[in-house]
């Protein structure tokens, strides 16, 4: 599992304005939401909204997302029940889910790596962190 200190978004290829990438975003908290979004679009992305774990994953379902940013707690169905559904289904076995957390004791990164998450990015999200996880979807 990567987590930022291990990703060097140096190097890396800037991602293309005319190139839309779709990407889910599974957050509850609205302004976290927002945030997030709103970096993701600065990146050329084109962002699904889904407000908790089971929404994610029919998102991830019904769009061809290379990969999902997603909260570990949510109403419902959390990002950890989230992942282990999306990681069950053959479908869904190459998509990229990268938790986005303000937890990121080791024991919630052992968690995150148990569950099935590909990295862990810690809140305040950086927007390199952000294009080095979409650089990493795309190959």
């Amino acid at each position: 599992m990567n987590y930022p200190s291990e990703t060097n978004a140096a190097g890396k290829e800037p991602l293309q304005t005319d190139q839309k990438v779709q990407v889910v975003v599974a957050e509850d908290d609205a302004s976290s939401r927002f945030i997030l979004c709103r970096m993701l679009g600065r990146l050329g992305c084109e962002v699904v909204r889904a407000l908790d774990g089971e929404h994610s994953v029919r998102m991830a379902r019904m769009f061809d997302a290379p990969i999902v940013f997603m909260d570990l707690n949510m109403p419902g169905t959390d990002g950890y029940e989230a992942v282990r559904i999306i990681r069950s289904e053959p479908a869904l076995a190459k998509l990229r889910v990268v938790a986005v957390t303000g937890d990121v004791s080791e024991k919630a990164v052992r968690s995150c790596a148990e569950a099935g998450f590909d990295a862990l990015l810690p809140k305040p999200v950086r927007i390199e962190d952000l294009e080095a996880e979409l650089a990493l979807a795309r190959h």
